[in-house]
């Protein structure tokens, strides 16, 4: 097969969309060889898959021609890629990231990824410009596709009402995480990242964006709530909105917590295998999400979840968490003493965690992925 993919968002974002879309590329590559890959960006300075491209003769970049304006690099998504086709030979193109060229052929076969509605379902969260764009190109690409996977159940359930897609035409596929989080044996490595961020005491984990979505703050006053009543320290990771953030440093502040919480951004990947797994209760109190790919990280380095209630948070943790109510952080904070006062519970948590995350292995998540693309052609 030769497959061709918007990848804007592999090259572009450093997180979310950016990892699904490497992760997917990265995973045929090493699983689906025999097939080749054509990569569709407009220009970059990333080096973003800059290994994968050196060393792969399966694998082709195309940006936009050098004389091309820069400005005009979304006309070139949505109207120039498919001129290429013929002389590449695509026989399937499968957009990673919401949206699909307007004008492709009807001879190749056409598949969009589809993450989340979320603005469609909480307008209040987003500028009503964005969601107004967002709804054109999410529900366009849904209409053009002829297939259309989505990336949890509750996406799936979310597709189908809001856009009024049949069934049928949408699969589950879900996401995995970086294989870096499926080894568990680094001990050398985690007593590095134990002097690196001076991890002295048991700590609650929480890694994501930090916005108001994700419920931060309402994770500190929870954390305030505990505090007398356990060693622990929380830590967050994760980038955002500059004023969302700025609220939390003045939260912290205000609460005389700063000795207890530590907010660290731009954490090296690299880093995060060993945190979770130092981490004694990975703790994510988001309103709503598409999947929630920071659970399965947690729940592959055996590290028990509190996580809220509702949304895809059942599907994606499964019996390897303890759930909250949203934006509760009175129940919030009963989750977390309770849990980091319980051994037990713990481990059991972490033991059920561990197999229910086998489901979204690469591997397993890849063969469904090209199983759909054979179907396809």
């Amino acid at each position: 097969m030769i497959i061709g993919f918007d990848a804007k968002r592999a090259f572009h974002n450093n997180t979310g969309l950016g990892n699904y879309s490497r992760g997917i590329i990265k995973n045929l590559i090493h699983f689906y060889s025999e097939n080749n890959y054509v990569l569709y960006t407009p220009a970059h300075k990333s080096l973003h898959l800059h290994r994968e491209l050196k060393h792969n003769s399966n694998l082709k970049q195309i940006q936009p021609p050098l004389l091309w304006p820069k400005a005009l690099s979304a006309l070139w998504r949505s109207y120039a890629i498919p001129m290429s086709f013929k002389r590449e030979g695509i026989e399937l193109y499968h957009g990673l990231s919401n949206e699909l060229p307007s004008n492709l052929p009807k001879n190749i076969a056409k598949i969009v990824s589809i993450h989340d509605l979320i603005f469609m379902r909480h307008p209040e969260w987003y500028p009503k410009v964005d969601v107004h764009f967002y709804k054109k190109k999410f529900k366009a690409a849904c209409e053009r596709a002829d297939h259309v996977i989505a990336i949890s159940k509750q996406t799936k359930t979310d597709i189908e009402s809001f856009f009024k897609i049949k069934e049928s035409k949408i699969s589950v596929i879900y996401q995995s995480c970086d294989p870096l989080f499926y080894d568990f044996n680094n001990v050398a490595y985690r007593n590095e990242i134990i002097s690196k961020y001076n991890l002295n005491h048991p700590f609650f984990f929480y890694v994501g964006s930090l916005n108001a979505r994700k419920n931060v703050a309402s994770l500190i006053k929870a954390f305030e709530n505990i505090s007398d009543n356990c060693e622990h320290q929380l830590l967050i990771a994760g980038n955002g909105q500059k004023t969302y953030i700025e609220l939390i440093n003045k939260q912290i502040s205000e609460l005389g917590l700063q000795d207890r919480i530590s907010i660290f951004h731009g954490i090296p990947n690299d880093d995060l295998p060993a945190l979770y797994q130092l981490a004694d209760i990975f703790v994510y109190p988001s309103s709503f999400e598409g999947f929630g790919i920071p659970i399965i990280e947690s729940l592959y380095c055996r590290t028990p979840v509190i996580t809220s209630e509702g949304s895809c948070f059942n599907e994606t943790a499964g019996e390897g968490a303890i759930y909250a109510k949203v934006g509760d952080h009175k129940d919030l904070a009963e989750k977390m003493l309770e849990l980091s006062q319980n051994t037990n519970l713990k481990s059991t948590l972490a033991e059920k965690g561990l197999k229910h995350v086998q489901q979204f292995h690469r591997e397993k998540t890849t063969e469904h992925l090209v199983s759909l693309y054979k179907g396809m052609l």
